[in-house]
Parts: C-alpha cells; structure tokens; sequence
C-alpha cells in the first residue's frame, strides 16, 4: 500500500491493488484524518436551504438532515463552497501523479526490453526478412522497426513489426497521434 499525505491539509491517500482471484485492480482511498462534521446550513440549486453537516478540512457534505437537529436554523453558517470539493481536488492530483509514475515505469520497462537480447534478435530478423528496405516508402534504407501494434508487446510475432527508415517512421508516429 502507498500513502501520500495532503501538504497542507489532514488527508491521506491509500492506493493498493486490491482483488480476489488472479485478477487485481488499483483502489484510491482518500481519507480526511479531522473529519470534524460541523451542522451548516446548504442552499440547493432552487433556493431552497436545507440542514447538512461539512468537514471543515476536507469539505466532504453529508445528506439533507431534518431541521429539528438544531435549535437555531437560521444562525447556522452557511456551507462553506470554497472547500467543499477539497478532497476531490487531492484524489484527482493523487491519481494523476500516480498515473505519471505508472507511464514512467511503462517507459523504462519498455527501453528495458529494446536493450535486450530478445529485442535485438527480433530487429535483426525483421530487418534481414525486409532486406533492409523501408517497407513504407520502398525506397530508402529502414533502421528502425516499427510496432504495428502493442498488443503483443514484450512477446511481439515478427509479423506484427516492420522495417522503416527514420524518416517513415516519424511519419507513421505524428499520423498515429494525429488519430487520437
């Protein structure tokens, strides 16, 4: 499990994999250590106020409670808005730190793998079956491969790798993101 901790506020974020069987699945917790719920009062979108109680660190809102909880309705603060989205603010900055370490880890994974032996066997083989010519423009010399798709990636078929000079393959790239 991994715990990240709110600069300034009382949060924590749990993220684990979690699961049963041989399939597991990323889980992000965020819990609000205060979690001091105070009664306010909460102007719905129709002008109508109604009783709820707020976490003055995280903001999290608690459904509509009956009016007869308090003596004093009317002197009740108001729900305080500037904070009430507080913890879907870390979750959303938490998981978007999390997926920028996962995509870092992809990437060295993968240079990993095309400084391998395995790799190296497969780019040559590939280049020796296209003898060496740009199987997109037919014209040039290739030096790279190019993946036609990752499906596969790590134990790739030959067929799913092509020979191509830089040039093609700079092409090939921009016209993928392009379509995305």
């Amino acid at each position: 499990m991994i715990e990240v901790r709110h600069k300034s506020l009382n949060l924590v974020a749990k993220y684990e994999y979690i699961g049963n069987g041989g399939y597991k699945y990323p889980s992000l917790k965020i819990e609000c250590l205060s979690h001091d719920m105070q009664f306010v009062r909460f102007k719905r979108y129709d002008g109508v106020e109604n009783l709820r109680k707020q976490c003055f660190c995280c903001g999290e809102l608690s459904m509509d409670l009956k009016k007869s909880l308090v003596e004093n309705f009317n002197e009740i603060q108001e729900c305080n808005k500037d904070i009430r989205y507080r913890k879907d603010e870390f979750y959303k900055e938490v998981m978007s730190s999390l997926f920028r370490i996962k995509n870092e880890e992809a990437w060295d994974k993968y240079n990993q793998y095309l400084n391998s032996d395995k790799w190296k066997f497969k780019r040559k083989k590939v280049l020796e079956r296209d003898n060496y010519l740009c199987q997109a423009c037919l014209t040039n010399r290739a030096e790279e491969i190019h993946h036609l798709t990752y499906d596969n990636i790590y134990d790739e078929p030959l067929y799913e790798l092509l020979s191509v000079c830089k040039r093609c393959h700079i092409k090939i790239e921009q016209q993928k993101q392009a379509q995305q």
